[in-house]
């Protein structure tokens, strides 16, 4: 969060797309999150918690490219581009709703931007 404590965006815009899948079966759920490239990739948390309506202390770990994330680190860092795929890992118990039948990706249109003085309380 050291773009928004500062108030000065750290690298290149990027939007990345965070995603949510309850199971195999299930839809999933897709939120843009906008960061800076040389912004810690802590910032997407509280950004996807409020796009998605959950409490941060839910959400376990990311994971890019099956990976897990270190969110002391950047999206330069990861290579990160726009739209990139951020897959959410939840705690075991939470979930963002019940599993929906089989289909393809569901798009949420809300972009969360960190710049927006919504996000600067």
């Amino acid at each position: 969060m050291y773009g928004q404590q500062c108030g000065v965006p750290k690298g290149d815009p990027v939007a990345l797309k965070v995603v949510y899948q309850a199971s195999a079966t299930a839809k999933a759920v897709e939120h843009t999150v906008a960061t800076h490239s040389e912004t810690p990739l802590s910032s997407i948390l509280p950004l996807y918690a409020q796009a998605a309506g959950i409490a941060e202390a839910f959400v376990d770990h990311f994971k890019f490219d099956g990976d897990k994330l270190d969110l002391t680190r950047t999206p330069a860092f990861f290579d990160m581009e726009d739209d990139d795929l951020i897959d959410v890992v939840l705690t075991k118990g939470s979930t963002l709703g019940a599993p929906v039948p089989e289909g393809k990706r569901i798009k949420v249109s809300r972009t969360v931007d960190p710049d927006s003085a919504q996000n600067k309380l």
